[in-house]
Order: structure tokens, then C-alpha cells, then sequence
């Protein structure tokens, strides 16, 4: 297919303007996701891992996950160096205080206790050495725990240690993201979703994986990193179409129809678990790290609708001339390529977990027991190391196809079905 030389160069301007430039971490850092349940979970550490995976395919930085279900700022503190330690970590990212909430109690100044814990704990944590980055508690989407102290607080006193994180890491110079309030500001905005799509917000401790993948793109920013970004024009009038990165090309093009296949396409930020409603897939904090601008000129006047969701909003031929955000879509998400790598970072997250955390630091006294322990550590760091190389050889590209119908055929037409919506997620 012949494409005009202003698409072409518009093009390769787009793809060479591309390369890393300003990113802050290098091969040799190795970042250390150290916390409570919130990194435990593997949400946002995963988050931003497939981010750097996909956006800087070279790069060799190590992540590792070392949350811990239920840890107070005190536990914390004892594995500093019977396990951080032993990981030489370059960056370490803190996520602790949601189970140091308490009630205040007389005479029983907890607020103090965790300022002088919270203090000890990023001392020792710089003495490693390690650059240190900290993440103020979330706060939770649910009601209070029980009384019985197995999990946190009211929401109500969680404002006073969130204050004690900010002034202590000022103190000691440690960068700060305030995810306490991008947790608030996502909560507000995944109920005017509900809101708006009559359907109902679920609730949990922890926050939403939204959430998550908000405070991903705040340590992302904060990192200097770069957006994942691809243009795709599309001409239906001159039948051409063009992709700044990937191959593009238009499959069927009538007036009930449009269907573009991608061959070799960047592979979009992958967000497992973040379920966008309909037509909102551009509309959240982090959208600007990962922009598939999609532009259709020349296409029916009733508008696209995207095939397979009754509920997808109609894009005018206005909007689509103008450009949409196609990152969050369902084909893009869905895609196998992207599911595998996504699959593998998880993988060596729980196996970083095991060995790092559960194996190594419980070395056996008995003298008969020696040589086996440490060729069962030798044998789980080879699996760690090898996890870590397919992450690396994996594609970073997809081949799929988008399918847009006009509003009356979109309904009949079946897309990859979605996973079933986790606990904290907004339902689409």
C-alpha cells in the first residue's frame, strides 16, 4: 500500500523521538519493593516493572518484592538486615504505617513509638547504603477492622501517621510520594465511574488496583520515565494507514465496519487487574505514560462504537478525526504476548519472595543439613536468574485487531472475555 511522504516522515520523527534519554535507573540498580500487605500483594511493584519492561526492553535494572502480610513499621525494621540486606539494594521503595494505625489510648503514645521506629527504620535502611523513596500509607477503601488489632485502624487516625512519614522523611532526606492522598483522589474518581455507569464500587482494606497502578505512574514520573506512545493515522477515504511504530493495516472498512489489524505493535502498559469502564480507558491520573493515540478520518457519520460492548460509548467522527486513546482497550490489554510477560514478572516476584525472604535467612544450625541447604539456595537463585533472562528475551510487541461496528451491529460481536473483576475494582 502506497502512503503519502508526509505520513512517512511524520511517522519516523515520531519513533526516533522515542529513544531514553532522561529514565534515572540504569542496569545496575537493583529496586527493592519493601513493605506491608499494599507490596505484598504485587500490584503497583508489578505495575511498574511491566512498564519499565516494556517501554525500556535493554535496560537490566533487578526488581525485587519484599512485602510482608500484616507488617507494623517495627517488624520491619528486624529485616532490614536479616533480609534486605542480603539483596544489595541500590533503590529501596517503603511502603509501611497501614498496620501501625492505631487508636490513640491513654497513656500509650502510639504516634510517638512509630516516629521514632519510622525514623530508625529509613536510617538503617540508608546505612545499606540505598537511595531510599517512600510511599505515605494508603488509605483503604473499606470499613475499620475489628477491634482485635488484625488489621488497620479507622480511617480517621490514619492522617496523623501519614503527617509522621512526610515530616520524618523530610528530615531524612528521602524522596516522598504522597499516596494517601492519590489513594483519596482515586476513590473519588472510581465512585463518580460507579456513579456515572449505575453500577456499584466494591470495597476492601486495601487500596483498589487502580490505586495501585496511580501511585506506579507517580514513581514512574518521579523516575523521569518516558510515555509508551504510538500514533496511527488512518485514512478511510484514501484507504491507507499508517502506525509511528508497528504495522497497521485496514482489514474491512465499510459503512457498518471498520476492522485494523496490528502486526508487531509496542505492547501497551500492561494493567492486569485494572478494569477501566467503557469509554473511560483515557480518563485516569497515569494515562499520560502510555498513549495509543488512534485518528480515523473520513469515516460514517453515526459514529464507531467498540464491537462486543453494548455499554461502549459512540466516538463521533469528530472524536475519531480528533484522536482517541486505544491503550486500555480490551484487544490491546488482552493480548497473549502481553499476558506471558506479565506472567513471568509475577513469577520471579514470588520466587524473589521465597527465596530472599522465606529460604535464606532461615539457614538450619545442623552441620548434615549444610550442603543440601545450600544447593537448595543455589537451586532456587537459578530459577530467580533464569525468570529474570525469558523476562528479558520475551517480545515486547503484539499482533492483534481492533474492531469497531456502527452503534446498532456493535452489540452482536464478541471481544476476549475479561477476567472476573477483582475485590476493589470498579465493575465496567
Amino acid at each position: 500500500m502506497m502512503l503519502s511522504s508526509w505520513m512517512l516522515i511524520w511517522g519516523w520523527c515520531l519513533i526516533t523521538s522515542q529513544s531514553p534519554t532522561t529514565f534515572e535507573l540504569t542496569d545496575t540498580d537493583r529496586v527493592v519493593f519493601f513493605g506491608d500487605t499494599t507490596v505484598q500483594e504485587q500490584r503497583f511493584s508489578l505495575y511498574v516493572e511491566t512498564f519499565v519492561r516494556v517501554r525500556y526492553p535493554e535496560l537490566k535494572t533487578t526488581f525485587f518484592n519484599l512485602g510482608l502480610k500484616n507488617q507494623t513499621t517495627e517488624d520491619a525494621l528486624e529485616r532490614v538486615n536479616s533480609e534486605l540486606k542480603l539483596l544489595s539494594p541500590t533503590i529501596v521503595v517503603v511502603s509501611l504505617g497501614v498496620y501501625d494505625n492505631r487508636p490513640p489510648e491513654p497513656g500509650h503514645d502510639h504516634l510517638a513509638e512509630f516516629r521514632t521506629q519510622y525514623a530508625q527504620l529509613l536510617d538503617s535502611i540508608a546505612a545499606l547504603p540505598a537511595k531510599i523513596i517512600v510511599l505515605t500509607p494508603p488509605q483503604p477503601q473499606g470499613p475499620p477492622v475489628s477491634p482485635n488489632g488484625s488489621g488497620p485502624a479507622p480511617i480517621e487516625t490514619l492522617g496523623s501517621y501519614v503527617q509522621v512519614v512526610k515530616e520524618v522523611s523530610q528530615a531524612k532526606s528521602a524522596r516522598v510520594i504522597d499516596w494517601f492522598q492519590l489513594s483519596q483522589d482515586t476513590h473519588s474518581l472510581e465512585k463518580k465511574w460507579a456513579e456515572k455507569s449505575n453500577t456499584r464500587m466494591r470495597s476492601g482494606l486495601m487500596p483498589s488496583p487502580l490505586s495501585h497502578a496511580v501511585v506506579a505512574a507517580e514513581l514512574l514520573k518521579l523516575w523521569k520515565a518516558e510515555p509508551i506512545q504510538v500514533q496511527i493515522n488512518v485514512d478511510l477515504e484514501a484507504k491507507q494507514a499508517v502506525s509511528s511504530s508497528g504495522i497497521v493495516s485496514i482489514k474491512s472498512a465499510t459503512d457498518q465496519e471498520l476492522v485494523l489489524l496490528f502486526k508487531e505493535l509496542p505492547m501497551p502498559w500492561p494493567l492486569p487487574r485494572v478494569r477501566f469502564p467503557a469509554g473511560q480507558e483515557e480518563h485516569w491520573p497515569g494515562n499520560e505514560l502510555c498513549q495509543y493515540h488512534l485518528v480515523v478520518k473520513n469515516g460514517p457519520q453515526h459514529g464507531w462504537q467498540l464491537a462486543g460492548r453494548p455499554d461502549a460509548i459512540v466516538y463521533s467522527p469528530e472524536q475519531m478525526a480528533a484522536g482517541i486513546n486505544i491503550s486500555g482497550m480490551q484487544p490491546l490489554q488482552l493480548s497473549q504476548s502481553l499476558r506471558t510477560l506479565t506472567q513471568y514478572i509475577e513469577r520471579r516476584h514470588d520466587y524473589t519472595q521465597k527465596y530472599w525472604r522465606d529460604t535464606k535467612p532461615r539457614r538450619p544450625t545442623e552441620p548434615e543439613l549444610q550442603e543440601a541447604f545450600e544447593s537448595h539456595l543455589r537451586t532456587l537463585q537459578l530459577y530467580e536468574e533464569g525468570v529474570q533472562q525469558v523476562i528479558l528475551r520475551l517480545s515486547k510487541t503484539i499482533d492483534t485487531a481492533l474492531t469497531f461496528k456502527a452503534p446498532s451491529e456493535a452489540a452482536g460481536t464478541t471481544q476476549p472475555t475479561e477476567p472476573p473483576a477483582e475485590e476493589g475494582a470498579v465493575e465496567p
